[in-house]
């Protein structure tokens, strides 16, 4: 029995080592790599840059996607529940976002509906560009409604301390 395991150690140590010596093929690089390397960047306050920024947005941040996906970048911001009103009437007269409705755990666009932004400069960058977005509250903020007592948050939406309203450059 010992001599079976350390013939198996033996032959694993082999197979081990002749492939750590065999030459690997360079890596090859696939299209979408390619693709996006030659991609300008793109990033920052995207409704500054490619649309029109509704007044009470706050910019939290910008990250760029996942390489190899169709997201290309997406800005975060935040708007307080007082102002909400007014950003989610802009977003749905110009950019054609669904009315925000209550589902589950939180508000977000009937039926899904994101706004889509036409933008010269972006679609200038590259042709296949598409900028949407979508406006939402956040759970952390539902929760802490209900855990401050207001239950009306649930059903009135202008009680809701902050909405989140992401901001999505796609490669279409």
């Amino acid at each position: 029995m010992k001599r079976l395991l350390l013939t198996i150690c033996l032959i694993a140590l082999a197979m081990h080592t002749a492939a750590a010596q065999t030459p690997r093929p360079a890596r090859a690089t696939t299209w979408a790599t390619a693709k996006r390397k030659s991609c300008p960047r793109v990033g920052g306050d995207l409704l500054l840059k490619y649309a029109t920024k509704p007044a009470g947005l706050t910019l939290v941040g910008c990250k760029a996607g996942q390489p190899g996906g169709q997201t290309i970048a997406v800005a975060t911001y935040q708007v307080a529940g007082a102002d909400a009103g007014n950003v989610e009437a802009f977003f749905r007269a110009h950019y054609g976002m669904g009315e925000l409705t209550f589902l589950c755990c939180g508000w977000e666009p009937a039926e899904g509906k994101q706004g889509e932004v036409e933008s010269a400069a972006l679609r200038k960058l590259n042709p296949d560009y598409s900028l949407l977005l979508t406006m939402y509250s956040d759970a952390q903020s539902m929760g802490e409604a209900l855990a401050s007592g207001d239950s009306g948050a649930w059903k009135d939406k202008r009680r809701v301390k902050r909405f989140l309203v992401e901001v999505k450059v796609m490669e279409i």
